[in-house]
């Protein structure tokens, strides 16, 4: 089962649909593709009410608790904004810190957390790559999301040099994930992101390397969602 697709296609359910839903998931709690339409439903129902809110929190917080190394778990429609419900988010960070702390390493538990976390829990991350990476050190995807945090996190009122030092940090995380990518169609994807932070770190000779190498990458993918991106990034 596609629970991305579902996620994005459940947006417009009636209500009949989620009360049919939610009479369903009260039988059969453990069936995700139930859960996964109302996630997606609630997900936009969350910025409109405090109903919609209550009730995302609610299931987000069963993925999290009970399933935290599913595909759902990794899903962005999950993720709880600090803004909308502190008392919601806390609880979820707490249960990933809590997994976290009984498991041994196990990369979906470590992915779902980071992907989770990235967005307001900057050193909790960094110290969940971190050991990450030194768990699986032959993985690409641990430096590639130590990259995207560095760049989420560049402070836009900080200065000139803080900015250059949290840029040259991502595309070092990029970077390091290039080096380790097996799969042409993988380094195509991360080519954009090195590019773009070479530039903003000023690695004008990183850049114009990263983009060239868009540009050859290219025209194998024209059909490639990436394909418009790699042509005008490069």
């Amino acid at each position: 089962t596609d629970l991305a697709f579902i996620l994005h296609h459940s947006r417009d359910l009636s209500p009949t649909q989620v009360s049919q839903l939610e009479a369903r998931l009260k039988r059969h709690p453990k069936v995700l593709e139930t859960r996964a339409r109302l996630i997606g439903f609630y997900e936009g129902q969350q910025f409109r009410s405090e109903e919609g809110r209550l009730a995302h929190a609610r299931h987000s917080l069963w993925v999290i608790r009970e399933q935290p190394r599913s595909v759902l778990a990794a899903q962005s429609a999950i993720k709880l904004e600090p803004r909308l419900g502190r008392d919601a988010y806390d609880a979820a960070a707490k249960l990933w810190r809590e997994h976290l702390a009984r498991a041994s390493f196990d990369a979906s538990l470590y992915e779902n957390a980071a992907r989770f976390l990235i967005p307001h829990e900057k050193d909790m991350v960094v110290d969940i790559l971190t050991r990450a990476a030194a768990a699986d050190s032959g993985n690409p995807l641990w430096p590639e999301l130590l990259g995207q945090l560095y760049w989420l996190h560049r402070h836009p009122a900080s200065s000139p040099e803080e900015q250059r030092e949290a840029a040259s940090r991502a595309h070092a995380g990029y970077e390091r994930a290039l080096g380790l990518t097996k799969r042409e169609i993988d380094g195509f994807y991360l080519l954009n992101d090195a590019a773009e932070t070479a530039i903003a770190a000023g690695l004008l000779e990183k850049a114009r390397a990263h983009a060239m190498k868009l540009l050859t990458l290219a025209p194998r993918y024209r059909s490639n969602w990436n394909y418009g991106n790699a042509i005008h990034d490069g």
